[in-house]
């Protein structure tokens, strides 16, 4: 198998989403696991721009970052979350870098996005039993704090009435 055929089964047969844009950011490929993923099809994706997945819930900053990173030639990898195109909202794992030309203008952006999602889940399903758990340590420890002056109060008296 030629080393060029080899390359595009991989990319197609990627249990990643890659996603290859022009200097401009127009979309120019994106694999089959992108569209699994956003819920497009292609026609829908080539030539236009990733924007069309941005869920309004990163930050400017974040892209801001991001273009100004690969812009000056550097890989940017982050975390974006993103809509797929029935309105469900999706983590990304995100890594952008620069193809470069011979005399090193950049040709093309390649994005590599694994979806997150699950893995986000579990992590705020977690954040939020560690919470709960927190709470809870605390309430104990309030209900042993009062019952112990409950039961100092009777007992002092009891001890009290002993000595006489």
């Amino acid at each position: 198998m030629a080393d060029q055929l080899k390359m595009v089964c991989a990319v197609e047969q990627s249990t990643v989403g890659i996603l290859i844009t022009g200097p401009n950011g127009v979309v120019e490929y994106a694999n089959p696991k992108i569209l699994e993923v956003t819920g497009y099809v292609k026609r829908e994706i080539i030539g236009n721009n990733p924007r069309i997945f941005q869920s309004g819930l990163t930050s400017i900053e974040t892209y801001q970052n991001l273009w100004a990173t690969i812009k000056a030639g550097e890989e940017w990898c982050g975390e974006i979350i993103n809509k797929h195109k029935n309105g469900q909202l999706f983590w990304e794992n995100t890594q952008i870098f620069p193809v470069k030309g011979q005399v090193g203008e950049i040709r093309n952006f390649v994005a590599i996005k694994e979806d997150i999602t699950e893995r986000k889940r579990k992590e705020e399903a977690l954040t939020l039993a560690r919470l709960e758990a927190e709470n809870a340590n605390e309430a104990k420890s309030a209900f042993l704090a009062n019952m112990s002056h409950e039961l100092r109060t009777p007992m002092n008296a009891i001890l009290g009435f002993q000595n006489l």
